[in-house]
């Protein structure tokens, strides 16, 4: 026992020196294995175990060469990166807006307009002569005006009017309660009022169609309060309104209604509209007062006036 321990002891100091005299990575691959095999023929009982376990110093690895940097490289590839930053920013501000932007429906397309027709001098001074025509059928006279600027009126494209009147009354009416009355006693003496056409009655206040057409209707009627009113109903209320044929409730007729209870003692009543009138039938204003006890009176200067619109 004691020569097997000794033994040892010197195999394992033989093994340290190689190990720090770099004899041992010195030695060839064979030389390796016998120095192995003497070992394990010393150890006898531990030649089952693995001499991998022994500690061997293993050669550092070489490292591969550092390479030197290019700044041309290193600045394409930030700009590389850049790039494609930019890219997926526009990317996703597109997607956004196309997910915002409402569904717009395809417009229809808008068929192009016929050129527009021109006027001859024969054909303005032709069409003139119609207008002219008419009038001696309706009976009237065309204004001097016209007659001398035929060019200058042709060209402006200002119409004549073939039937229009505007008059207004001259004296007061006074109307009871619960009456109606038809206003007339008109007169053209002041400045401003004028008669077209012969379809006028300054005495009765009709005026009657020359011809089958549409015309246009306005009428002011002035009213004064007496003195001394002070209580009123809600019943008591005036109605101005233009009737055909002197029938308000048979044909359609243009009305103004207003109640007594005002600020002041005078006050007025506006009536305007268009109506389509037959041949022969007149047309003329009512005044009604629907008062259960007070009467009213009509002030002087009540204004009627018609014109011709068309066929």
């Amino acid at each position: 026992m004691k020569q097997n321990t000794m033994r040892i002891t010197m195999m394992l100091y033989f093994f340290l020196g190689c190990i720090e005299c770099n004899k041992y990575l010195e030695l060839d691959k064979k030389t390796q294995s016998q120095v192995m095999k003497l070992g394990q023929q010393i150890f006898g009982q531990h030649s089952n175990r693995k001499t991998t376990g022994v500690a061997v110093p293993q050669q550092p690895r070489e490292r591969p060469p550092k390479k030197k940097l290019d700044p041309k490289e290193t600045w394409a590839v930030w700009q590389k990166s850049l790039r494609q930053k930019e890219l997926l920013t526009q990317r996703k501000e597109k997607n956004t807006q196309r997910k915002k932007a409402p569904k717009r429906r395809p417009r229809p397309t808008k068929e192009p307009l016929p050129p527009a027709s021109v006027m001859s001098l024969k054909d303005m001074v032709s069409q003139f002569r119609r207008v002219l025509r008419t009038q001696k059928s309706f009976g009237l006279k065309p204004s001097q005006r016209v007659v001398n600027n035929v060019s200058e009126m042709m060209a402006a494209g200002i119409p004549d009017i073939l039937s229009g009147f505007a008059i207004s009354t001259h004296v007061n009416i006074p109307l009871r309660h619960r009456s109606t009355i038809e206003l007339d006693k008109y007169e053209t003496n002041k400045q401003g009022a004028f008669l077209r056409g012969s379809g006028v009655s300054l005495k009765s206040g009709r005026f009657t169609a020359p011809t089958t057409a549409v015309y246009s209707f306005h009428g002011t009627v002035h009213i004064s309060l007496p003195k001394g009113m002070k209580e009123f109903a809600r019943k008591d209320f005036v109605t101005a309104s233009i009737c055909i044929d002197a029938q308000c409730k048979k044909h359609m007729s243009i009305s103004s209604t207003s109640g007594l209870r005002s600020n002041s003692r005078i006050f007025s009543l506006n009536v305007s509209g268009y109506m389509y009138l037959e041949a022969n039938r007149f047309v003329s204003v009512f005044i009604h007062n629907q008062s259960q006890r007070y009467n009213i009176n009509i002030i002087r200067g009540s204004y009627f006036s018609g014109m011709l619109v068309g066929t």
